[in-house]
């Protein structure tokens, strides 16, 4: 996936960043997953009963059967509080200020959504799909985790299922029920959670005006521009640095913002 090149949110940073420290963790755990059902299909309970007596771990008899399932419904819970740690921060930290109500109806994508007057087209229909279809299987695997998943989300999932081998995720064979979720449904939502991130980078890049007011307002900017009010090329390049390492904006944009915030700031002084 191509990170977005105009305006990096720190709070897409992070999503990567921990997204990706979660997909190493969850690799080597499907591995041992895979291994422990490997020992109990050809060598039999006891034999994985003694691997956790080795390992000095004090385990309950589980169904074998269910333990992938188990584990990628954890998975599950563990990126979409990753996601939504992202929107909330994502608001957050935009330069845009924009009206947001946590008491508002709806979740929280819709709600950042809404609050930056955006389309679910426009940060891609079938990733805020997935994302919908993954929150309701949380919200089922948190609230109500013996209620009935096929009966009223068999069709939604076989309906994703057909779209998504028809993407860019075709590799992959999910979504799935919750009683059948399993590692590609991690790797699903983890690639859905970036591509959102990444989307919403793209259509809410802030303005030029956006981005000057925002370093305006940036105290700790202002102050080292004050400290160095005789030298305005250093003042210059101050601020660009500034937005360049917050926003990630591109080199060119960065210095023609520069001289705005110090001129901006100079007409103000």
């Amino acid at each position: 996936m191509a990170h977005p090149t105009q305006f990096r949110s720190p709070a897409y940073r992070a999503l990567i960043k921990t997204l990706g420290e979660s997909d190493a963790v969850v690799e080597w755990i499907e591995v041992g997953v895979r291994e422990l059902q490997h020992i109990k299909i050809y060598k039999g309970f006891s034999a994985v009963n003694e691997l956790a007596k080795m390992h000095e771990v004090c385990v309950n008899l589980i169904d074998f059967k269910d333990l992938r399932s188990r584990c990628a419904r954890l998975q599950i819970l563990a990126v979409y509080q990753q996601i939504e740690y992202f929107l909330e921060a994502f608001r957050k930290t935009h330069p845009r200020k924009v009206d947001y109500s946590a008491q508002s109806d709806g979740d929280r994508l819709s709600r950042t959504l809404s609050a930056f007057k955006i389309t679910s087209r426009e940060v891609g229909q079938l990733e805020v799909d997935i994302f919908q279809y993954y929150r309701l299987a949380r919200n089922l695997i948190m609230h109500d985790p013996e209620g009935d998943q096929r009966k009223t989300h068999e069709r939604k999932c076989k309906d994703l299922q057909t779209q998504v081998q028809q993407s860019s995720y075709q590799t992959l064979s999910a979504p799935n029920v919750i009683e059948e979720l399993c590692f590609d449904d991690f790797v699903l939502f983890t690639r859905v959670g970036k591509q959102l991130a990444s989307n919403l980078c793209q259509v809410t890049n802030p303005t030029d005006n956006e981005l000057v007011e925002y370093a305006l307002n940036d105290t700790t900017l202002i102050k080292k521009i004050k400290s160095l009010s005789n030298n305005r090329k250093r003042c210059i390049n101050l601020a660009a640095c500034f937005l360049r390492e917050k926003f990630s904006v591109s080199d060119e944009r960065s210095k023609t913002l520069g001289i705005k915030v110090v001129t901006d700031f100079g007409s103000l002084a």
